[in-house]
């Protein structure tokens, strides 16, 4: 992975964990979440996947088996205990994460299964032929950001969620995607059938974080998680987050959580141990 092409942040020997960001966005969209991670004494390691970061139209020459087999490679030479994803990135994290010995927790924010509003409609052109038509973006405008609309929600001040809620500018930003190939609605019900696929082999202790102010991704897309998972997982919703769990106004508190499960579940034997908070 080339330096300039990932974020990283945290102790070079704290246990490591893989983040993985949703299609059109970029790293920056978790960078206040791996603040909190690295607080807590992990290693966090935020890729840019191919097709992004650049021009719109980049994400026209690559598709689901572009990155999910730049994901496989990226587990193989990080060897990560902890694997996080959102929304694409959560599809992309199931269809990775079975036989992954090695990984001891498993964290999907808002997985794009069920899509809602315009991105509903996104969806539904799957079946459609290829065509060099564009949409609008995924993310509903002015639900991206840390400057959207505040929500009603629970707040947080405990020093993981400051390190999120105070995250300085992160030190590479890449510009956000404003389209997507319609090409990409068939792409993402591709790595969908795979994620749910691999879903079935997974033993992995997973968290599923969903906002309930989400206007991408549909509250019932936790649920729809939890059973290709069999039940074997934590469901957590978050009243007034939206789909951008690590950057809105509710990001502290989903920092605490997901930092929360992992040291329950993969810091255990390791020779560093995470900070007691």
């Amino acid at each position: 992975m080339e330096p300039d092409r990932a974020l990283m942040i945290g102790p070079d020997n704290g246990p490591r964990a893989l983040v993985l960001h949703g299609l059109t966005g970029s790293p920056t969209e978790l960078w206040p979440l791996a603040c909190a991670l690295a607080r807590d004494g992990w290693r966090a390691e935020l890729p840019l996947w191919p097709g992004h970061g650049g021009a719109p139209e980049d994400l026209r020459r690559i598709g689901a088996a572009d990155l999910l087999r730049f994901g496989g490679d990226l587990l193989l030479s990080r060897q990560p205990v902890a694997l996080v994803g959102l929304s694409m990135g959560a599809l992309a994290a199931l269809a990775l994460a079975s036989d992954r010995p090695e990984l001891r927790a498993l964290v999907l924010l808002a997985p794009a299964i069920r899509l809602r509003g315009g991105s509903r409609v996104f969806q539904a052109l799957a079946g459609l032929p290829r065509l060099p038509v564009w949409t609008r973006r995924l993310v509903p405008k002015g639900g991206s950001g840390m400057g959207e609309p505040e929500h009603r929600g629970p707040t947080a001040t405990s020093p993981l969620a400051r390190a999120a809620l105070d995250a300085p500018p992160p030190p590479i930003d890449w510009p956000r995607a404003d389209r997507v190939p319609l090409g990409w609605a068939h792409e993402l019900r591709t790595m969908r059938r795979q994620a749910r696929r691999a879903a079935r082999a997974i033993t992995t202790p997973t968290l599923v974080v969903q906002g309930l102010a989400d206007k991408t991704a549909h509250p019932a897309s936790a649920i729809a998680a939890a059973r290709w998972l069999g039940g074997r997982c934590t469901l957590d919703f978050v009243p007034g987050a939206s789909h951008q769990l690590g950057l809105g106004p509710q990001r502290g508190v989903v920092a605490e959580r997901v930092a929360a499960f992992l040291r329950e579940h993969a810091s255990g034997d390791h020779e560093n141990r995470l900070l007691d908070r």
